[in-house]
């Protein structure tokens, strides 16, 4: 029922693999930092798809905020308002469409927290697979959910190396143009110095190679600018430009591309969209002419570094030749060794770059989806299976621990065995439950009326038990219960009754001063109660208020109405030992009812005057922590044989069923 009545969620998982060999195989370096292990980098990757970062493209991207699943839940106590009618009943007024960006903080951190829970990140196994699985109330919100978190994941991977590459290009930038400047202040100092020094000393030959460094130079660095303009129109795709800085074809290429555009312009759309795939294939000739115009102008730039390399040689043999001053030769040598330096850092860095920047217009991510997320078929929530296994496996253990509690501590009491396994003390026998005889409706003259029924028979059985474990000429029996209702006067009149049948003289006392019943069953007022005889000094000659039934050996010490004060001082009293004296002396069997042990106190003080004590339990009724309870205060205090008798076992149950059954088949005709 409550499996039927829960929302039910859809769980879509898409798969990465984090991988860098792709961008490996393209000459990129990856991302990865060397020396770190491959699960860790994994580990790494699934901490990065969790972070808010990932959380908020995704979240903007799908519009979450406007889902309902995804809504910020009112507090408790506003809910709870709103159930009684104290406070406007959610989802009474529709909710506005909202944007990601103008959410409170407040907000933000529960849609966050919200989506986290709905997802799922971790690594497989010890695979390099990233699992996402993300939970929704629909198939398709699933799937759409997990897809767009793994490409937010991607796409942060992404601009993150971007930004890296940037950073690094602009240092490598401002590296390259330092090391420029530095290259041509040396340049120029070592100039300065021959013109200066060697003006005059300087043969010939020397100034001949001056002038041809000088204009080797000059043609290198117009060189340096040419092929830098061609690499930046090549690389902003300005082919309005490239065709202008293309030496020989810029007339014919600037030309058609001109007329081309005008054709574009034109309003025939056939006549444009001709225009427009010949612009195509002409900037495609363009760029391939820049392509071949920028080899030429490195493999120029490669001559005149060769040249100006062995111009410099050629120069540094005639220096060596002449005889110059050695602080001369010395400033000349640094001076030389310091441009060469220079040169090969410039070098290093302007190659670096050139990779930082082919990275930065082509960067790939350290992952890729190996499989998207789909629409599931089924539920993930609630498994019906599982929550139908569950609570198969703890109803039963709920149901049969209840069933040993109720057995064993709260429920009644429901054969004789279990009374006996509770109390631990014989029982004697069930006594069924007798309807009304027809003797004025009392169920204690059963034993006159109705002789072979089974309560008659359970009274015997109760006889001939006692009789059993306590043989004696005389007996003195109490009867008390745990508790009222039980059938302690019924089941004291009963044994009277059973008693005074087999011609043993008999008295009932009603020792039950709170609150007495006998004379209320027999429906006789005695002039003289208990109460009253026990109020009466002790000694000297006195009338017992003995009532006597006609032609019967059955006597009553009856009891008037219930006592206003505490009892057991007058069960204490030498009155009291006076007419258990009297009773022992006269009749064979004396039987007092008492009150419930299980709420007074009399019942143990009548007991040390009896040989043999009955407590009556009710069938299924009477609790078993008031039996134990009951007999822990009797047992502790007495020596005196305790028996169990099960009263008032209803016809309809069980055990009284199966006993009622035999004993009328087998004495049906009776």
């Amino acid at each position: 029922l409550v499996t039927s009545q829960l929302e039910k969620r859809y769980t879509a998982t898409a798969l990465l693999a984090v991988d860098t060999r792709e961008a490996q195989m393209l000459g990129f370096e990856p991302g990865i930092v060397d020396g770190i292990g491959a699960g860790t980098v994994v580990d790494t990757q699934v901490e990065i798809a969790r972070s808010s970062a990932v959380l908020s493209r995704a979240a903007s991207s799908l519009d979450l905020v406007n889902w309902p699943e995804f809504a910020r839940r009112p507090p408790l106590l506003q809910t709870l308002r709103s159930l009684v009618g104290l406070g406007p009943r959610e989802g009474a007024t529709p909710l506005a469409k909202r944007s990601f960006t103008d959410l409170s903080p407040a907000d933000r951190a529960a849609l966050f927290k919200e989506l986290s829970q709905r997802l799922q990140i971790s690594r497989r196994g010890l695979t390099s697979i990233v699992s996402i699985a993300a939970e929704a109330a629909s198939p398709e919100g699933g799937a759409q959910v997990a897809n767009a978190v793994a490409n937010a994941y991607l796409q942060e991977q992404i601009e993150a190396k971007l930004s890296s590459t940037e950073r690094a290009a602009e240092f490598l930038r401002s590296r390259v143009a330092s090391i420029a400047a530095d290259i041509a202040r040396l340049e120029q100092e070592i100039d300065n110095v021959l013109q200066t020094k060697l003006a005059e000393t300087a043969s010939p030959q020397t100034r001949t190679l001056m002038q041809g460094l000088r204009a080797a130079a000059q043609e290198r660095d117009a060189g340096a600018a040419a092929l830098a303009s061609l690499q930046t129109a090549a690389k902003t795709g300005d082919f309005a430009r490239l065709s202008q800085l293309i030496e020989g074809q810029e007339s014919a290429f600037a030309g058609q591309r001109a007329a081309l555009i005008e054709e574009m312009a034109s309003t025939d759309q056939q006549l444009t969209e001709l225009a427009r795939t010949k612009l195509a294939s002409l900037d495609e000739e363009i760029r391939k002419a820049a392509d071949v115009r920028i080899a030429s102008v490195q493999a120029e730039m490669s001559v005149a570094d060769s040249r100006n390399a062995d111009l410099r040689r050629q120069l540094d043999r005639a220096l060596a030749q002449q005889q110059l001053p050695k602080d001369f030769s010395a400033e000349i040598f640094r001076l030389q060794r310091d441009l060469e330096t220079r040169r090969a850092l410039y070098d290093n860095f302007l190659t670096k770059l050139g990779q930082v920047e082919q990275q930065t217009d082509f960067n790939l991510p350290d992952s890729r989806i190996v499989a998207a997320a789909e629409a599931p078929d089924r539920p993930s929530y609630p498994s019906v299976g599982l929550v139908a296994a569950a609570a198969a496996v703890l109803s039963f253990f709920a149901g049969l621990g209840l069933a040993i509690l109720r057995e064993h501590y709260v429920g009644g009491v429901g054969s004789i065995e279990q009374l006996e396994d509770v109390t631990r003390i014989p029982i004697l026998a069930g006594v069924p439950r007798q309807s009304a005889s027809a003797n004025g409706g009392r169920p204690d003259m059963a034993i006159v009326d109705q002789p072979l029924s089974a309560f008659s028979e359970a009274v015997r059985r109760v006889r001939l038990g006692i009789d059993a474990f306590a043989p004696k000429d005389k007996l003195c029996i109490f009867v008390t219960s745990p508790l009222p209702g039980d059938g302690k006067t019924t089941m004291a009149l009963s044994l009277a009754r059973h008693a005074a049948a087999t011609g043993s003289k008999t008295l009932l006392i009603d020792a039950d001063m709170r609150h007495p019943m006998i004379h209320r069953t027999l429906q006789h007022k005695a002039e003289r109660s208990l109460i009253d005889l026990l109020a009466e000094p002790a000694g000297g000659d006195h009338v017992f208020p003995i009532v006597r039934e006609p032609n019967g050996q059955l006597d009553f010490i009856l009891g008037a109405e219930g006592s206003v004060i505490a009892t057991d001082a007058m069960l204490m009293s030498e009155r009291f030992a006076e007419l258990m004296q009297f009773a022992r002396a006269n009749y064979d069997v004396v039987i007092l009812d008492t009150p419930p042990i299980g709420l007074v106190v009399d019942a143990r003080i009548v007991a040390r005057y009896c040989d043999v004590g009955i407590f009556v339990v009710r069938h299924a009724t009477t609790s078993q922590r008031h039996i134990r309870s009951s007999l822990r205060d009797l047992t502790l205090r007495l020596d005196v044989p305790l028996f169990g008798i099960l009263n008032q076992v209803d016809r309809t149950s069980t055990y009284a069923y199966g006993q009622q059954r035999k004993y009328s088949q087998y004495y049906g005709a009776a």
